[in-house]
């Protein structure tokens, strides 16, 4: 039917016609349907490549932050237990 045939016809009409012309599709059906789509595909992995970039500039700045960290040097405690010797305060 034509859109403006449609939205022509008075309200309780238009219900009538949707529910003659209905489709069911179940979700594993849709699924089914969207992934055989060019479409899906090319919003799927622009997507991927998206979160995979933004994840690997994430673990190049915490590898960045963990290497300016300053790290406490404990050699000086172990050699002190190692020799019997009295450790730092």
């Amino acid at each position: 039917m034509d859109l403006a045939k449609f939205h022509a016809l008075p309200y309780e009409k238009q219900q009538e016609w949707l529910r003659e012309n209905e489709v069911r599709v179940t979700g594993l059906k849709c699924l089914d349907q969207r992934v055989r789509s060019r479409h899906y595909w090319e919003e799927y992995l622009a997507l991927t490549a998206y979160l995979i970039g933004l994840v690997f500039v994430g673990c190049l700045l915490m590898a960045r932050w963990e290497r300016a960290r300053p790290r406490s040097n404990n050699t000086v405690e172990r050699d002190a237990r190692q020799s019997g010797a009295r450790p730092s305060p």
